[in-house]
């Protein structure tokens, strides 16, 4: 299946030899536009996105707080004003780096790695998905 023409989210494509990054490329060389979301690292958003545009595609990076639905809410408005209804979407945001051991990882370490891998995700699909039913590259259930 093709992905052309089609809008592609990928959060978390701001490291250069990150997974967000190679998926926001692939996606892109496959067809579809692309928008990046970052956080603390904006200019690996901004660097994704122009690679993204010189592969001839359409493509924004906008800084997206994932821990925070109202932010998560306010991206996904601006992503459907300047490029249309998402599509596709990859939950790739993560940051895990301060994690080394259960002994030394804190309780708002752990708090804070979970608003970013697990309540992101669902807050982008919630926003995702009615477009993406509509688009029927989802299935809807009551």
């Amino acid at each position: 299946m093709s992905s052309e023409g089609k809008l592609a989210l990928v959060t978390g494509a701001t490291m250069p030899h990150g997974i967000g990054k190679a998926a926001a490329l692939a996606i892109a060389a496959d067809g579809a536009d692309v928008v990046v979301t970052g956080f603390n690292h904006m200019e690996g958003a901004k660097a994704v996105a122009e690679e993204i545009k010189a592969m001839g595609r359409k493509s924004m990076a906008i800084r997206m707080n994932g821990r925070d639905y109202a932010d998560v809410q306010k991206g996904f408005q601006t992503i459907k004003a300047e490029m249309g209804p998402v599509n596709i979407l990859v939950n790739n945001a993560a940051q895990m780096r301060r994690m080394v051991t259960i002994a030394k990882t804190t309780i708002e370490d752990w708090d804070n790695e979970v608003k970013l891998c697990l309540n992101s995700a669902f807050y982008c699909i919630k926003e995702a998905w009615a477009d993406m039913c509509a688009n029927k590259w989802a299935a809807s259930s009551t």
